[in-house]
Parts: structure tokens; C-alpha cells; sequence
């Protein structure tokens, strides 16, 4: 069975995408990871066999609810740190192959999603690297809890270092093609000409880019 998961943040002002705030703005910002929350939704609702939402903090339930629909299971997240979190996505469907994404790629080709599942036939982990030093993807067939322990989260060598424990422990693992997270102001131009070139843009994209000319238009250069 094929499980996706997605982390998502309340888009709260001052709580999500600081780096980014601290450029465009606060509420800027915060409606721009509202965005890309919901695009990541829509556009992932049809992969896999199961997929759940997992939120934080849990008083923000009210506000994941409507973006569930029938196809999002609704999870609150744990407390603890990432890994913590990360490892509870991992233990909560045994057996299953568990993809686990977050909500800062809002363009992520949804062939790396179902290359990731197909992929987990032949390897234990896929790991999908981002451009800043991290992953915007991981994936699992059985439980591999030392990745998840003592990480150095949110800083450039955590995908070098979730390599490093892989092969220590001899792990089979596969590496998907580099996407790019939605972090800074340059990230953002990055989205806005990826998504104004695409031929036929989908619903979702359309959507997604009107949030990002708002949010540009509320910076300064």
C-alpha cells in the first residue's frame, strides 16, 4: 500500500517562512504558504492509495479541516522536534511504503511522487534532495528510526549526513532528481517564471501564482 503524507504549518504571520517574511513581509508571506499549503493538496490528492494531513499546532485544526476534503486524512502532528514527528509519519502505517513530503515545493512534479513509490519496490529509502542542503522527500519501506535521531535540521548538511547514516548502516537506498523549496525571495522569482512559461497551467498553479504577483507586489525592492 502506498502511503503520502504531507507536514503543514498553521499560516499564522511571524510563524511560517521567516526567512521569507523578513524580505516580503510577514503577512505577505504567511498568505503565500497558505497557497502553497492548499496547491500541494490539490495537486497530490489523487497519488497514492492513502494519504493524511498532518498539521500543527493542534488549536489550528479548524483551519486544516476545510483543505481536507475526502481524500486527506487529518493527523495532528506529535510535539518533539522534527525527527520526533518525522519518525511517528514513519510508524504509522507498518508495512506500507511511506512517502513523506512537506509544503514548501508547491510545484513538485507529481512524477517524482509516483517515481518515489515505484522506486521503494527495489530500495528500502528514496530521499529526494532540495537545492539549500536538505530533502524535500522521503520515503520508506520498513522503519529506519537512526535517520531521524540527533539530525542537524534545518541547516545544508542534513542530506549529507542522512547519506552518511544510510550507507553506515548499509541501508539500499535511491536518489530522485534535486527540486527546489519555496524559502526566500529568489525562490519565489524562481516560481513565478516556472509557473508563468507553463503552457496549460492547472487550476492549482493558477491559483498559486496569483498568490505569488500578491506577495511580490507587497515588496520593496
Amino acid at each position: 500500500m502506498n502511503h503520502l503524507g504531507v507536514f503543514a504549518k498553521a499560516w499564522r504571520p511571524g510563524y511560517v517562512k521567516t526567512r521569507l517574511a523578513a524580505q516580503i513581509g510577514a503577512v505577505a508571506a504567511a498568505r503565500l504558504y497558505a497557497a502553497m499549503v492548499h496547491a500541494t493538496l490539490v495537486r497530490m490528492e489523487q497519488v497514492g492509495d492513502q494519504r493524511s494531513l498532518w498539521f500543527w499546532p493542534p488549536e489550528n485544526r479548524d483551519d486544516f479541516q476545510p483543505l481536507a476534503t475526502d481524500q486527506w486524512k487529518l493527523r495532528e502532528q506529535p510535539s518533539g522536534d522534527l525527527g520526533a514527528r518525522m519518525a511517528c509519519f514513519f510508524q504509522s502505517i507498518p508495512g506500507a511504503r511511506n512517502v513523506l513530503i512537506g509544503s514548501d515545493s508547491p510545484n513538485l512534479p507529481v512524477e517524482f511522487l509516483n517515481g518515489a513509490f515505484t522506486t521503494l519496490a527495489d530500495h528500502d529509502v528514496v530521499i529526494g534532495p532540495s537545492e539549500d542542503g536538505g530533502y524535500y522527500l522521503i520515503g520508506m519501506r520498513c522503519e529506519c528510526d537512526y535517520l531521524f535521531r540527533e539530525m542537524p535540521w534545518s541547516t545544508p548538511d542534513v542530506l549529507v549526513e542522512t547519506r552518511k547514516r544510510l550507507v553506515a548502516n548499509r541501508t539500499p537506498f535511491a536518489m530522485l532528481p534535486p527540486w527546489r523549496d519555496i524559502d526566500r525571495l529568489d525562490d519565489v522569482l524562481w516560481l513565478r517564471e516556472l509557473l508563468q512559461a507553463a503552457e496549460i497551467p492547472d487550476a492549482p498553479g493558477e491559483a498559486l501564482l496569483a498568490a505569488v504577483r500578491t506577495a511580490l507586489d507587497s515588496h520593496d525592492p
